[in-house]
């Protein structure tokens, strides 16, 4: 880590989850590395999603990243994607605790059993299948506990593997097995994955987790796997499911409620893109990007279509000539400038995407430099967009 004051735009982490007292960054502050990518792209590289249906927002107490409160998000099928309708309605549904390790990484977690084994998982929406750390791993250091397929278990006689766009990933062969994240929810049979191969630091060693739960689609699962969603959706769960997602670590990092919208408060919803073949992937339309008052995304159709949401990430990725955009605005703002003087992004180097002051305060970063603020489609035709705002030091830094 550099001593100095690094600013780096890495347009991630817009939290939708606000629970309690909010902190400026999970992880140590001060550095960061420009990341430009493909809008509609997936931090994991698999994509994800589930049938097609709306995301929303609503309030709770604490700070917030959205300027209408937001603290929740949801989606669900019940209607066809499109703009106009009532959003859903229907029980709260059942609520599972997440939690969020600190350390190296920071993942929202629940506790998933399989067979007769409880573990502790990622949870996903930018993939579909379960995959757990099993007996015999390579690459899986200090994980525990390890899979030992249930009695009930059986081989499929096929292997699954995936790699994600860092570059980790895992393989091993397949089994159909029971899973169930308990607090209510059924106990439904899966074809997931048993990891006897973790691939490039996909396990850390902190023992943080020990495997995936992909909440996507069943078109977007990995070759002979079966997804954890449609399976509780064929055992009778309402096609509906939301999150709250907190700023903090530890065990109250937030909630999950399947089979339901949650209990977070009023909530505002935008419509989901509808999931097709072409489209396996929880993904949203956005109206306009901006930077303060200054518009990056003039023409949002032909530059930013489509980006997914991923509950496994905080990065947000874009085109590059909205992330180019977006760099030139923020230079040329006046706070930018307040700050920085007439220092600029290294284009090179060690702090490429950079600027570097060692005199400049987070306080001074907080205050000073513009908001990111993103509208998106109200689901109630005719009604204004609901505007996300955040600020540099829980976004771009």
């Amino acid at each position: 880590m550099h001593s100095s004051r690094l600013l780096a735009i890495v347009l991630g982490g817009v939290a939708l989850g606000a629970c309690g007292a909010s902190s400026t960054s999970p992880s140590s502050g001060g550095e960061g590395g420009t990341q430009a990518g493909t809008s509609g792209s997936s931090s994991d590289g698999t994509g994800g999603g589930s049938p097609s249906g709306v995301s929303s927002s609503g309030s709770s107490s604490g700070g917030g990243s959205s300027s209408s409160g937001s603290s929740s998000s949801g989606v669900s099928s019940s209607g066809s994607g499109s703009s106009s309708g009532s959003p859903p309605s229907g029980p709260a549904g059942d609520a599972i605790p997440l939690a969020a390790p600190g350390g190296a990484d920071f993942e929202y977690t629940a506790q998933v059993t399989v067979g007769s084994q409880t573990f502790t998982m990622q949870i996903d929406t930018g993939s579909t299948t379960l995959a757990v750390a099993g007996n015999g791993c390579s690459g899986c250091t200090s994980v525990s506990p390890l899979y030992t397929p249930s009695s009930s278990a059986m081989a499929t006689g096929q292997k699954g593997d995936s790699e994600y766009e860092d570059g980790s990933g895992w393989s091993g062969p397949i089994y159909s097995d029971t899973v169930s994240l308990g607090n209510g929810t059924p106990s439904v049979s899966v074809e997931l994955v048993d990891i006897t191969k973790g691939m490039k630091d996909f396990f850390s060693g902190q023992n943080d987790y020990q495997g995936i739960l992909g909440l996507g689609p069943q078109g977007n699962a990995v070759a002979g796997t079966t997804g954890y969603m449609p399976a509780v959706l064929n055992a009778g769960i309402a096609n509906i499911f939301a999150f709250q997602l907190c700023d903090t670590t530890g065990e109250n990092a937030g909630t999950m409620w399947l089979g339901g919208s949650g209990s977070a408060g009023s909530l505002t919803y935008t419509p989901m893109v509808p999931i097709s073949n072409n489209n396996p992937y929880y993904a949203i339309n956005v109206n306009a990007v901006s930077l303060g008052t200054t518009s990056v995304v003039t023409n949002v159709s032909a530059t930013f279509e489509q980006p997914v949401l991923d509950t496994g990430t905080s990065l947000f990725y874009v085109p590059t000539s909205v992330f180019n955009a977006f760099q030139k605005a923020l230079q040329a703002s006046s706070g930018f400038k307040a700050v920085f003087g007439s220092s600029t992004f290294a284009t090179k180097g060690q702090d490429e995407g950079c600027v570097t002051d060692s005199s400049v305060t987070d306080a001074q970063v907080a205050t000073m430099l513009p908001p990111i603020v993103l509208s998106l489609p109200n689901m109630t035709s005719g009604q204004p967009d609901v505007t996300i705002q955040a600020s540099a030091l829980d976004t771009y830094l």
